[in-house]
């Protein structure tokens, strides 16, 4: 054989000698029916228990035609037999080869084809040509043509049948009965039509194959050629056979040669179709291997698997990558090294060649990566199917582990168990250097692609990208903000936390400028970035925490804040004040504000930690400005150093001192003592604090001191006595004013007498005076002044009479004269509205007493069985004045003669009418009287009942 022949088929003798004419072959499954020249059918079979035995004549039909039998058609589907002799043509039912039905009006005829689709038999007889359909049961004849010419050959292509006559081919329609010439059939004479699997016919003329398509037009370019005119020819997918003068050739019916083969029986189909791959021919080899028996499935598959990935390679070769990653991706279990040692600088070979070995059966030569412009066309394509991969590995080892938990919770040892991994033909430890190997090349090949985040995407979920692999390649291109993620999906966060550090604040002293989305991390960005790392760490490592929190506290205060109030879990508050305390204690009052609020830290155990911090504040606020003013004071004012504001201080916020004083007032927790003994005595803008300190002490007179003679503001002493005045009236339920107070004779109680103290500091001197030199004299007018516009403003709140014991002999009578008018024009008050209080619960209890003894003169008739029916509403007799409800008592009725007499009215028409109100009748049990009513038809009912109130 030429260098382009290959070995398709092999010719064996099956039967040799035969005593008789053969004059047709039809193959039916292992068998072949054979049709002999005296009308008989014989059934020839191998020995099936000797399959390289002899053929033998297993069944033979006598007069299963008249005279000779001249065609066989097999319809498999259908399990039928057609045949044609000269009787007509018959049908028969396989296996039994029992007759079925015969065509009418065939008997005669010399051809037949049959159209399988459409159950068309087309029967050429003489010159007529006669047309039948086979409904399941019989042929029903549907139309009948003439012919030029008889008919030596024939087909069905499309709705035509192809007619070969003596000298020439043409064509019929099968509907419209029209007739079209084709071509002439040549100088041999002897017209060969041959049907094909794709529906074409392939017409011989002279030593040519021409190819006809369903619409009777030739279909091809370029026929078969054979080295003489076929007597005869039939098609075996890929194959067409064809019986010469005085040999046999075979050529392909895909791919077209110059040089032909001549054997008659096919060989096995995977040697030839790697035959045809050898060749470079991998088309017909996958066709070829489609043919091979459902029988031999795991050998097909292996044939498949093996063609697609070396045609793939070819096509890779040839720099056609889609078309060899689809061959890639239909071989059902190529490994992704196939696709990998293709491309070294994405998987080095060191990492495959562990590898290796699974794909050594393939045979493929080493290629070229391609370079430039051509590896990113390449890598953009192969892209999706590592990530098909990536799946696939991900799905095995999802099967693994479940059937490894399975195995273990499992008592009894099963036998033959084979993992996922193990069924994949990969050990575990395999599976886990080929994950690596592809999510590494995945890295890589993304970092070709333009940067749409699909890389960052990839890193920071679960991977198995080699971490020395995945570091290198991302730094040489500056994505670190992708490394960052790396670190982070690996666990190695101290690593990602210094590369964030870099890059916010020393994005330059990088080996690689940073790129991508890497370049908006320096400063304030690549700060909150990791920030949001030690979130999603936790509290679970302290001490990184710890060491990274400064610098970013330092470089920004507000994100440090977020970071130690989100964490969760959160680091406890001693752990976080001692840090920031060190390294912006500007930050403390903030953090534990938040803590506080969000139920991190205890109100018990740090209220005083904030007040102590307050504190602080405002003494390094007071050291920094002087003698400034304890209000109207912001914290966080830019500290102007060459027109940068200071990163370290927080933005504005309200005044230490005047948080401190909230604080105070709101807190339960205030350990007044302690808070006392560091607030300084000397500073005036500290005497508040000290003050209300000495308030929650109980040391009201110290406290009353410092707001009329240090601070010298009444307006702050007088607020201080209305909070004492007010906490105990709401300590006794009598928050509702000073009036109801009086009236009670709170004043005579402790905290009530806030405002005498007040009165005495006033009247107190401040100097260093003797009490015997004091005597006989006047105070001072300023504290007089004082003491009589709180006698005038608060004269409902205080004791007249022990304000006035309080007051020095020598204060002139017409200074106490607003004072006193003040008292008098309460008292006056007070006595003129306890008088009319007592006149309107007087004319109340009057009013009550009269309604009594009304409605205890009546008589009553109850029925303490009273149901909804029993109340009604008449709308001629309602009147909405009078606060009235009719009851009918039928169930009283019975019992009511006494009323029937005095009424004079029938018993079942008696009402009970309440003329009391509701309440009084519910509260008082009032009596009811019995009254005569109204007609029942007109009646809207409620129900009510008397009961104890």
């Amino acid at each position: 054989m030429s260098g382009d022949e290959f070995k398709a088929f092999s010719c064996f003798v099956i039967l040799d000698n035969f005593h008789k004419k053969i004059e047709v072959l039809e193959a039916l499954d292992d068998k072949i029916l054979a049709g002999l020249g005296d009308g008989t059918l014989v059934v020839l079979q191998q020995d099936v228990r000797n399959p390289g035995g002899q053929w033998q004549v297993t069944k033979a039909y006598k007069n299963f035609g008249q005279r000779r039998i001249l065609q066989l058609r097999v319809w498999r589907s259908k399990n039928l037999l057609f045949s044609l002799s000269d009787e007509g043509v018959n049908a028969h039912h396989l296996p039994a080869f029992k007759l079925s039905c015969q065509a009418g009006r065939t008997r005669g005829a010399n051809r037949f084809a049959f159209d399988e689709t459409r159950a068309m038999l087309c029967v050429a007889a003489k010159r007529r040509l006669i047309l039948l359909h086979y409904n399941g049961n019989e042929f029903v004849e549907l139309k009948e043509l003439g012919l030029p010419d008889r008919v030596m050959a024939m087909g069905w292509c499309g709705d035509n049948v192809c007619l070969g006559f003596h000298k020439e081919y043409a064509t019929v329609h099968a509907n419209t009965g029209a007739l079209s010439e084709l071509f002439s059939s040549g100088k041999a004479g002897t017209p060969v039509i041959t049907q094909l699997a794709s529906g074409e016919l392939l017409l011989a003329k002279d030593n040519i194959g021409i190819f006809i398509g369903t619409d009777g037009k030739p279909s091809r370019k370029v026929g078969l050629t054979w080295s003489d005119a076929p007597l005869a020819a039939v098609y075996s997918h890929p194959y067409v056979i064809a019986l010469l003068p005085n040999h046999i050739e075979v050529r392909s019916a895909q791919h077209i040669s110059q040089q032909g083969l001549a054997q008659v029986l096919p060989v096995k189909g995977m040697d030839v179709a790697s035959t045809l791959a050898d060749r470079g021919e991998f088309g017909a080899a996958l066709e070829l291997a489609a043919l091979i028996p459902p029988t031999q499935g795991q050998a097909r598959r292996s044939l498949n698997d093996t063609l697609h990935v070396q045609y793939g390679h070819h096509l890779f070769a040839n720099g056609e990558y889609d078309e060899a990653m689809a061959h890639f991706g239909m071989c059902s279990s190529a490994s992704p090294v196939v696709l990998l040692r293709l491309f070294p600088s994405l998987a080095f070979p060191a990492m495959l060649k562990p590898l290796l070995q699974s794909i050594a059966d393939y045979k493929l030569t080493e290629v070229a990566e391609p370079k430039g412009e051509e590896f990113k066309k390449a890598v953009s394509v192969l892209l999706p199917y590592l990530l098909s991969h990536r799946t696939r590995l991900a799905s095995v080892k999802h099967d693994s582990d479940e059937e490894e938990e399975a195995a273990a919770e499992s008592t009894e040892e099963r036998p033959g168990h084979e993992t996922a991994a193990e069924l994949s033909g990969l050990s575990a430890e395999q599976h886990t250097q080929l994950a690596e190997a592809v999510d590494t090349a995945i890295l890589k090949a993304m970092l070709e692609m333009d940067d749409t985040g699909a890389l960052l995407r990839f890193v920071q979920r679960p991977n198995q990208v080699s971490l020395a692999e995945g570091e290198e390649a991302l730094r040489a291109v500056g994505r670190y903000l992708e490394l960052v993620a790396l670190y982070q999906s690996r666990g190695r966060y101290e690593a990602a936390l210094d590369l964030l550090r870099s890059l916010a604040l020393a994005p330059g002293e990088l080996s690689v400028a940073p790129q991508g989305a890497s370049a908006e991390l320096a400063g304030l960005t690549g700060v909150w970035a990791a920030v949001k790392c030690l979130v999603s760490i936790g509290s679970r490592n302290v001490d990184l925490i710890k060491a990274h929190a400064r610098w970013i506290v330092r470089a920004d205060p507000e994100a440090g804040l977020e970071m130690f109030t989100e964490m969760r879990p959160a680091l406890p508050p001693e752990t976080v004040l001692p840090i920031l305390t060190n390294e912006v204690p500007t930050l403390c009052a903030p953090y534990l504000e938040a803590a506080l609020e969000m139920g991190l830290a205890s109100p018990a155990k740090f209220h005083n930690e904030l007040a102590l911090i307050y504190l602080r504040m405002a003494k390094e606020r007071r050291d920094s400005n002087g003698s400034a003013s304890t209000s109207g004071v912001e914290e966080g004012s830019d500290n102007a150093t060459n027109g940068q504001p200071d990163k370290t201080r927080l933005p504005a916020r309200q005044d230490p001192l005047q948080r401190l004083k909230e604080l105070i007032f709101k807190s339960d927790y205030i350990d007044a003592k302690r808070i006392l003994l560091v607030v300084p005595l000397e500073a005036q803008q500290f005497l508040e604090i000290r003050a209300l300190l000495l308030e929650i002490l109980g040391s009201h007179q110290e406290a009353l001191e410092i707001y009329v003679h240090q601070m010298k503001d009444p307006r702050l002493a007088e607020a201080y006595c209305d909070r004492m005045y007010e906490a105990a009236a709401k300590e006794k339920g009598q928050q509702g004013g000073a009036q109801m107070a009086a009236w009670s004779g709170l004043t005579s109680q402790l905290n009530y007498d806030m405002y005498l103290a007040l009165i005495q500091v006033y009247l107190e001197r401040q100097d260093n005076t003797p009490d015997s030199a004091r005597r006989g004299r006047a105070p001072d007018s300023s504290n007089w002044e004082a003491v009589a516009r709180l006698l005038s403003r608060k004269h409902d709140r205080i004791d007249s009479l022990h304000a006035l014991d309080l007051l020095p002999g020598e204060v002139p009578l017409k200074a106490a004269l607003p004072f006193l008018e003040g008292a008098m024009r309460a008292a006056g008050e007070k006595r003129r509205n306890s008088a009319v209080v007592k006149s309107l619960r007087r004319s109340e209890n009057l009013q009550l007493r009269e309604e009594v003894m009304r409605c205890r003169q009546r008589n009553v008739v109850v029925h303490l069985d009273i149901k909804p029916g029993n109340f009604c509403v008449n709308n001629d007799l309602w009147d909405p004045s009078e606060d009235k409800v009719y009851i009918i008592d039928f169930g009283g009725a019975q019992r009511a003669p006494t009323v029937e007499k005095s009424l004079n009215t029938p018993a079942h028409l008696h009402f009970i009418n309440i003329i009391t109100s509701f309440l009084h009748m519910w509260i008082e049990k009032q009596p009811w009287t019995v009254t005569e009513g109204f007609k029942l038809g007109a009646a809207a009912c409620v129900r009510h009942e008397p009961k104890d109130a």
